[in-house]
């Protein structure tokens, strides 16, 4: 039904949104003076590894959309299939996950860094959702009918991010000491995750 490469690119846009999501929550409840100095190192990971995460989303849609007249029509009509509403959504996280990392990355202080975590987060969020609206509406599968696909796709995906936030914090410092949180809140997502 699906290539391999919209599999990949599937999981990689759900991996990059759920990063996102969780570092801006952490940014947000740690963080209450919205200081970019004290933004901590789970939310820097999630912020900078979201951008790195969904351009390898945005390889693999252009590798299953095969042709270059097919990627073209997919942003011409931007309403017309699900799959054009993914695009439109992985290219505006795109852009606006690159300028938070980009912020970082080069430490410039910005007023708006916590506005654009919160339009960030709003369409990391709609990617989630796209997944299993976009499963879904395959009518032709009786058990993806139903609207618990949504509710599981964007679980996944959140628990994806944290798996991801934790792995690589993990491989930058050697352990997991400050990311207690990380691993309630994988958890929780797990078990949420398995009653969906």
């Amino acid at each position: 039904m699906f290539s391999d490469f919209a599999v990949w690119y599937l999981f990689f846009a759900g991996t990059a949104a759920g990063s996102f999501v969780i570092a801006a929550a952490l940014d947000y409840f740690g963080n209450s003076f919205a200081n970019m100095r004290f933004v901590s190192l789970a939310s820097r990971v999630g912020f900078c590894g979201a951008p790195v995460l969904l351009g390898i989303a945005a390889l693999m849609l252009f590798l299953d959309l095969g042709n270059p007249a097919a990627i073209v029509f997919t942003f011409l009509n931007p309403v017309r299939s699900l799959v054009s509403v993914g695009a439109w959504l992985i290219a505006l996280a795109l852009a606006v996950f690159s300028m938070v990392a980009a912020l970082l990355l080069l430490r410039v202080r910005c007023r708006c860094f916590r506005l654009l975590e919160f339009t960030g987060s709003i369409i990391a969020v709609g990617i989630m959702c796209y997944t299993g609206v976009l499963l879904a509406s395959m009518n032709s599968v009786d058990f993806w009918n139903t609207p618990l696909l949504v509710v599981l796709f964007v679980i996944s995906a959140l628990s994806c991010g944290c798996g991801f936030l934790s792995a690589v914090a993990f491989c930058i410092q050697g352990s997991t000491r400050g990311f207690s949180c990380l691993r309630w809140v994988g958890v929780a997502l797990c078990a949420i995750e398995a009653v969906s």
